[in-house]
This record gives structure tokens, C-alpha cells and sequence, in this order.
């Protein structure tokens, strides 16, 4: 989301995606590297607040400009399971889709995203307890994100809207129950030069459960938030 790229490099995706390694490049397509390590925050005013590094992950992605300011891009990768409070207990497949407009200082993203668990059923419930009378154990549904975006450039600041929605696709045991919530809220940055840095708040208006942190760690647009990556040489 928040990488700077010159003029004839391609905007990929507008997502939270900050360390790119090229490894392919043309005036027409892009192949990148990914590796992310998040260390994320969750916490309900007055009641808990938990953190903890979150599941790293490592993609491949390529990326396609189709002329006139649109681009598309594909990515897959691997979240890896990790024993931590607030992280997914099983290792993920994340499939990545985009579709992006980016010219006259306009970013227009619309990001799906689908996730596939190696084991949706384990003995560590973390941020996806399952229901009683399991609820020592984690259960991790396969899930599809839509994350939308639609920015505007004005001169080193950035505006614009954000969306997201979120839902469960199957259910690890019998009585579990899907879930899914849909978010809207604005996005604000400024480019510093070196580090582009990017603040957005949401707020849900469509919620499926009261377990609403677990939508919060599958989505970049949840909650509230301050990103900043460095600009590639």
C-alpha cells in the first residue's frame, strides 16, 4: 500500500505489502518478492488488549500494466501458522487480486483476497477459538476479503476513502458458526521523500460476530492504523 515507485515502474496493488525485492521487470510487467512479518495490536476500549508478532508470510506476485493508467496483479503466498496470542494457529494460502486504476495522481484499488487454511481444525485457539464444547481448540476457515480503495494525490498529501468485507467460506467443525463484518473509513498520507506514511480509521457497519478481531487480522483496511515504508532505490 504504502511503497513509492517512479514513473515507469508499476503501481501494483494498494495494499499493505512494504518489502519488495524485483525480481523481474519491464516497462509492461513486474515480478516481486514479498516478505512481511506484521506485529500487530488488538484491543477493546476498557475491557482487554492483547498484542504480539502476527503470522509472517512470503509471496510471489506479478503484476501486468494494461496501458492508460489500469494495471491488474496476481500474488500467492504462504502465511505461516504461529503459536502466538494473536496470530493463526494453522498455515494459510493467501491468493491476491487486483485491479488498479493509478493516473492523474488517482488510485482506484479494488483487492481480493482469499485465503485457504492447511488445517482449519488445531489444539491452540489463539484468535479463533472454536464453540464450546471445543473451546480450547482453534478452528481457521478458509476465508474471502474485498478491500477497496480510492485515493487522491494532492501534491506530498493523500486522501481518499477506504472499504473492506470479510466472510468465512466454510465452517472447521459442525456447529461452527460463519462470520463476516463490512467496514468503511478514510485514509490520510504524506511523502515524507524517503518514507511514505499513511494514517486510516474504519469502522464496521455490517458485523456477523462479536469475535470481530479476527476480521480485524485478515484485513489491511480494520480498525485503525499508521503505516510507512521506505521508497525502493
Amino acid at each position: 500500500m504504502n511503497t513509492k515507485y517512479k514513473p515507469d515502474q508499476l503501481y501494483l496493488d494498494h495494499d499493505s505489502d512494504c518489502y519488495l525485492v524485483n525480481a523481474l521487470g519491464s516497462r509492461r510487467s513486474d515480478g516481486t518478492i514479498l516478505h512481511v512479518t506484521p506485529w500487530i495490536e488488538v484491543g477493546v476500549h476498557n475491557t482487554s488488549y492483547t498484542e504480539s508478532i502476527y503470522n509472517p508470510a512470503l509471496f510471489g506476485r506479478l503484476a501486468w500494466d494494461l496501458g492508460n493508467g489500469f494495471g491488474v496483479s496476481y500474488a500467492s503466498g504462504v502465511y505461516f501458522g504461529m503459536g502466538e496470542p494473536v496470530a493463526w494457529s494453522a498455515t494459510s494460502l493467501n491468493q491476491r487480486f487486483a485491479l488498479s486504476y493509478t493516473r492523474d495522481n488517482w488510485n482506484l484499488t479494488a483487492n481480493v483476497i482469499y485465503g485457504l487454511q492447511f488445517d482449519s481444525f488445531t489444539n491452540e485457539p489463539q484468535i479463533s477459538p472454536c464453540p464450546a464444547p471445543f473451546g480450547l481448540s482453534g478452528c481457521n476457515p478458509d476465508f474471502l476479503n474485498i478491500d477497496l480503495t480510492a485515493t487522491k494525490k494532492l501534491g506530498k498529501w493523500e486522501v481518499g476513502m477506504v472499504a473492506y468485507a470479510s466472510t468465512d467460506l466454510t465452517r472447521p467443525i459442525g456447529n461452527y458458526q460463519k462470520q463476516g463484518d463490512i467496514a468503511v473509513g478514510a485514509l490520510l498520507g504524506y511523502d515524507f521523500g524517503p518514507v511514505n506514511l499513511q494514517a486510516y480509521a474504519t469502522t464496521e457497519v455490517v458485523a456477523g460476530s462479536d469475535r470481530l478481531e479476527r476480521a480485524v487480522l485478515r484485513s489491511n483496511r480494520s480498525g485503525l492504523g499508521l503505516e510507512g515504508c521506505s521508497a525502493p532505490a
